[in-house]
């Protein structure tokens, strides 16, 4: 009797785990979170890796610019976000950041990069 309690705790503890370990492994909404500088997209050693991504202005009272470079110069996105425009934020198409992009950010506000298809 003793042995089958021991199991049963024992398959208890991993069915409990295992829904823990689940949930943690899922990406919380604001992993990419970033604020005014210069962000790198490529494979290695990059910021972003390359894919399409949606851009939100997350922070109240704030106007934030983005502009995304090629790798040529040639500036292929620019917006400007800001916060007193619209009553609640909403995600913007950036499109297709490839390989040797950069992301420009400049403003005090933070925005949030969701990477939606690689």
């Amino acid at each position: 009797m003793k042995r089958f309690i021991n199991i049963l705790i024992v398959i208890m503890l991993l069915i409990c785990t295992t829904g823990d370990l689940t949930f943690a492994s899922q990406n919380p909404i604001n992993t990419n979170i970033v604020v005014q500088g210069i962000y790198k997209v490529g494979e290695n050693n990059a910021n972003f890796v390359p894919g399409k991504y949606k851009v939100e202005l997350i922070s109240s009272n704030s106007i934030v610019y983005v502009y995304i470079i090629d790798n040529n110069n040639i500036q292929r996105y620019s917006k400007r976000f800001d916060s007193k425009d619209s009553g609640k934020p909403y995600p913007f198409s950036v499109g297709t950041l490839k390989e040797g992009d950069s992301i420009i950010i400049f403003g005090k506000g933070e925005l949030y990069l969701n990477n939606i298809l690689n």
